[in-house]
């Protein structure tokens, strides 16, 4: 298990790219944030590697129930995004 720093919810005093070296700073190996389609990846992905911190995840789906069968193909394609959306920051 790695030692993750939620960022939205550290660091607040911080601009949200500078949260992942203070998070590196204070000794987290990866951060998590909420939801991505908020954030600018391209950022996220120069703040994650200019810190030397790892992205562990992030929300993307809560506008769609995973049980609720008439939300399948939404939920489906909320997910696929965030796959991409994963790939784009550097996520393992």
């Amino acid at each position: 298990m790695k030692r993750c720093a939620c960022i939205d919810t550290l660091y607040t005093e911080l601009p949200f790219e500078e949260r992942f070296a203070a998070a590196k700073k204070d000794g987290f190996e990866s951060v998590e944030f909420w939801d991505w389609r908020i954030r600018d990846l391209k950022k996220v992905r120069a703040a994650a590697e200019a810190a030397g911190i790892a992205i562990s995840g992030f929300n993307g789906d809560n506008d769609f129930s995973l049980v609720d069968p008439e939300q399948e193909s939404a939920y489906l394609d909320a997910l696929k995004a965030s796959l991409e959306a994963a790939q784009a920051v550097g996520a393992e």
